[in-house]
């Protein structure tokens, strides 16, 4: 990936027109960071397992409201910047990562207000901890994140797990936790089908 416009130095002569077109076989246009705010979830959460094993700290995942920091950050330091975030979160965070635990420079942030206070208190109302929602959010972050890696890697666990920086028996227990082999294999038929 190159943040330099390749077909406009070999315009001008200062890159080999042949070696671009061996480079240019396959074009991925990876929006920034800051155009990806529903995927931050997936994004922040893949960090965590990894730092935690690097740093010794069992942190499970982040707040609401921290994911709500994440979202509104523009992050100009793209994907480098989030791990570096995510890394000192997790040196910072006890159990959960919250917003407070977010070291995010230039960022001026605002919990919001009517989605997050309002779908806690209506869960609170009915005799939902708060921690009980932090876990489930936690899981379902898990889950999507093996899913997308799984997927990634055509089923193969072994990849996955290099993917995601986890060992083999980690993603092997979380894929039977969350019952991705079943729903891996759906998702494969279905694009046997459509292929």
């Amino acid at each position: 990936m190159s943040k330099v416009d390749l077909a406009a130095l070999v315009e001008d002569g200062r890159f080999r027109r042949d070696l671009y077109h061996r480079l240019n076989e396959f074009k991925v246009v990876l929006p920034p960071l800051r155009d990806r705010g529903d995927e931050m979830p997936g994004l922040a959460g893949q960090f965590v397992p990894a730092a935690c094993a690097e740093l010794g700290r069992a942190v499970r995942g982040f707040s609401p409201e921290a994911l709500d920091k994440l979202r509104g950050h523009r992050w100009p330091g793209n994907i480098r910047e989030l791990r570096n975030v995510v890394r000192r979160a997790v040196l910072l965070a006890d159990d959960v990562i919250d917003p407070d635990h977010l070291e995010i420079e230039g960022l001026p942030w605002e919990p919001p207000v009517p989605d997050g206070a309002r779908a806690a208190a209506v869960s609170l109302s009915g005799g939902v901890s708060l921690k009980s929602l932090v876990r489930k959010k936690v899981a379902d972050t898990e889950r999507e994140v093996a899913a997308e890696a799984l997927r990634m890697s055509g089923g193969n666990k072994t990849r996955a797990a290099r993917l995601l920086r986890v060992d083999c028996k980690s993603l092997r227990s979380k894929a039977r936790e969350y019952d991705l082999d079943h729903t891996l294999d759906h998702t494969l038929e279905d694009a046997d089908e459509q292929g």
